[in-house]
C-alpha cells in the first residue's frame, strides 16, 4: 500500500485551535465566543470594544464603586478594573463571569446559591432566589443579566458589570457589547431581597 504525502486532520485541528487561542488573547474575545463566531458565521468575531462611560439612567457616574442605589450593583462595582478574567475562577485572584456573580452574591452579600463555590450561568435560570424580569424596559441596577454562556450584574437599564474576557477583565459595558458574540437578548433576573433565600 502506498501513502501520499499530505496534511493530517490532526495538524489542521491543532493549527486552528492555536489560531483561535492567539486571536482570543490578542483581541480580547473569549475562546467560547471565538468558537461560536466561527461556527455560526464562519468568521472570527469582532474584537472586544473599548470601555464605555458608565452611567445610571439619571446620568450620574458610577465609575469605580459609585452608588447605584442597589446593594448588589454597588458590591459588584467595587471590583471594576481590579480583578482579571480567569476561566473557571471564582475568587478575586481571577474569575470568569459566573464565578464573579457567585462571589458577589454569596461571599459579599450572603445569598445562598445552587453552588456557593461557583454557580454557573445555566443554574441561575432555575435559582429560587431570583425571578425573571418580564419587561426588559424595567431592568434595574442589581438585576442579573444572563445568557446560557455568559452573565453579569446590571448597573443601569442598559449596562452591566461582568468578568468579560481575558483582555478586559472585570468591567462595565453595555448589554450588547459585553454579551456573547453573536449577541442575543439576555434573560434578566431580579434577585429577592432576603439574602438567605434557599438555593434552587
Amino acid at each position: 500500500m502506498t501513502r501520499t504525502a499530505g496534511v493530517s486532520g490532526l495538524a489542521v485541528g491543532l493549527a486552528t485551535a492555536g489560531g483561535l487561542l492567539l486571536f482570543s488573547g490578542l483581541k480580547g474575545v473569549s475562546i467560547p465566543d471565538a468558537v461560536r463566531g466561527v461556527l455560526s458565521t464562519g468568521q472570527l468575531p469582532a474584537p472586544a470594544p473599548s470601555a464605555t462611560p458608565v452611567s445610571t439612567t439619571s446620568g450620574a457616574p458610577l465609575a469605580n464603586g459609585g452608588a447605584s442605589g442597589s446593594p448588589i450593583a454597588d458590591a459588584a462595582l467595587k471590583y471594576q478594573g481590579k480583578v482579571p478574567y480567569k476561566w473557571g475562577g471564582a475568587d478575586p485572584s481571577g474569575w470568569d463571569c459566573s464565578g464573579f456573580v457567585t462571589w458577589v452574591l454569596h461571599h459579599d452579600l450572603g445569598y445562598n446559591l445552587p453552588s456557593n463555590t461557583h454557580t454557573v450561568c445555566m443554574q441561575f435560570y432555575g435559582w429560587s432566589g431570583a425571578s425573571k424580569v418580564t419587561t426588559p424596559m424595567v431592568v434595574q441596577p442589581g438585576d442579573l443579566v444572563v445568557w446560557p454562556s455568559h452573565m453579569g450584574i446590571a448597573v443601569s437599564s442598559t449596562e452591566m458589570i461582568s468578568a468579560e474576557n481575558p483582555h478586559s477583565g472585570t468591567k462595565v459595558d453595555t448589554f450588547q457589547n459585553g454579551g456573547p458574540v453573536p449577541y442575543s437578548t439576555p434573560t434578566f433576573m431580579r434577585v429577592h431581597t432576603n439574602p438567605f433565600v434557599a438555593g434552587g
